[in-house]
């Protein structure tokens, strides 16, 4: 894609971000999904952002710019750039997408109406159990098992 008003969006995009990165990601912080919290502990696990940061800002800046080509691009890049398939694959795996954390949120209200679950997790949490108690956190039931 030739058109310079990528490059203007992308550029635009990318100074925004940094400064959202640079600031802890207050804004991002307060939204209350899983997807969100996920992306925050990916992102504060990498020793240089600048490449997801240029990376999502190019694939963002497509959604400003209504080109025609612009969701074939997208696909590419999403299918072609290592950053990005670095990240699917990273947030795919199960040190991202296990636990009690990433469960969603209305995941999380169910599990907490449950009488059972609820009691067994309030005694854990009273015990000690639950956090650094030394459980293995990659699975999200064992916590119930156990």
């Amino acid at each position: 894609m030739s058109d310079g008003r990528l490059a203007d969006a992308t550029a635009l995009l990318v100074a925004h971000m940094r400064q959202e990165a640079d600031t802890g990601f207050p804004r991002v912080r307060r939204i209350p999904n899983s997807g969100v919290i996920r992306f925050l502990d990916y992102a504060g696990s990498l020793a240089d952002r600048e490449p997801l940061l240029e990376s999502l800002a190019r694939m963002q800046a497509l959604g400003f710019l209504h080109l025609p080509d612009s969701h074939d691009t997208l696909l590419r890049l999403m299918a072609e750039d290592p950053v990005c398939i670095a990240t699917q694959n990273t947030m795919r795996s199960a040190a991202f997408s296990m636990g009690l954390r990433y469960a969603g949120l209305r995941m999380m209200k169910a599990m907490l109406s449950d009488r059972q679950f609820a009691s067994i997790s309030i005694v854990r949490m009273a015990s000690g159990l639950i956090g650094d108690g030394g459980l293995n956190t990659a699975n999200p039931f064992e916590v119930i098992l156990t």
